[in-house]
């Protein structure tokens, strides 16, 4: 049996080698992928991405920044995605702030990723430093 992080790593495998079949087997059938800007992808649109060539990755890592919150069944892993690459040939490259969700149905799948700009245009600076979360 997987734990939540083996599965949220093999996850961060998959997308940076842009494996599908990886893919297809960790994401969820009923998977929702929130990108930074608020857009919503299912887990077909999340995939086609990479089966038709529009997301080409360069690099991509994910490091958990907090310990695993678990429930029945359910897991919650925050970390920092880092990418470079190119989607329909424009730059991805950037930091974000990564929540994903894993469900074990009976082994740890991704049920949600929701990113979000680590530095967004406006943001307070000094809220996130004053209480260690930058």
């Amino acid at each position: 049996m997987t734990s939540p992080l083996d599965t949220v790593q093999a996850w961060a495998s998959a997308e940076r080698s842009g494996d599908t079949h990886a893919l297809d087997s960790l994401l969820h059938a009923e998977f929702l992928g929130i990108g930074p800007y608020g857009f919503l992808l299912d887990r077909e649109q999340w995939m086609e991405r990479y089966r038709s060539g529009e997301l080409q990755p360069r690099h991509f890592t994910f490091t958990p920044d907090t310990d695993v919150r678990k429930f029945v069944g359910t897991a919650i892993v925050v970390g920092t995605q880092g990418q470079e690459g190119t989607h329909q040939g424009r730059p991805i490259d950037g930091s974000f702030r990564a929540a994903l969700v894993l469900v074990d149905e009976p082994d740890w799948r991704v049920a949600a990723v929701h990113l979000s700009l680590r530095n967004p245009p406006g943001a307070p600076g000094a809220a996130g430093a004053a209480a260690g979360r930058s």
